[in-house]
């Protein structure tokens, strides 16, 4: 017992303090070091470690604003939205490749061929589009909107 009246330990810590206030420091010095790398030389894809740059923007109250996605004919006649997380594809991926979708339509391929695999019984994709819809501000307020194609492709 101590002078308070409470007992003391008498077990040794595991580890000898140093190395207790050691491991601590390396665990945040390394975790500090992985957040300036991502920051420096990082890309979206590194989170949480990378600049998380998709965040890093304002839209001009006059400006543009431009939302790409892709949409599909399927087997029963239907034309519909495809979420981006039925197509083995984030939003992301899809707008960081954008030019090359454009440029090789075929490369849309891909996502009927994952919606066969993912949900062989819904019905399947026929055409594929690359669509964008863009929307004109002017003093932050809807002026106009209208959808582009970018490129379409048949499903084989």
């Amino acid at each position: 017992m101590n002078k308070r009246g409470s007992e003391v330990s008498t077990r040794r810590p595991l580890l000898p303090r140093k190395w207790r206030i050691g491991w601590r420091a390396v665990v945040t010095v390394a975790i500090f070091g992985a957040l300036l790398r991502g920051t420096i030389w990082g890309t979206d894809m590194a989170f949480p470690f990378g600049p998380l740059t998709q965040y890093a923007f304002r839209t001009d109250p006059n400006g543009v604003i431009e939302s790409n996605y892709v949409d599909a004919d399927t087997t029963e006649g239907k034309r519909i939205h495809i979420p981006m997380a039925h197509s083995g594809m984030s939003r992301a991926q899809l707008e960081g490749q954008l030019w090359k979708f454009v440029q090789d339509p075929a490369m849309l391929q891909q996502l009927a061929k994952t919606q066969r695999e993912r949900y062989p019984h819904d019905p399947h994709y026929v055409r594929l589009y690359l669509m964008r819809d863009t929307v004109v501000l002017k003093d932050a307020a809807e002026q106009r909107r209208f959808t582009q194609t970018l490129s379409q492709w048949e499903v084989k």
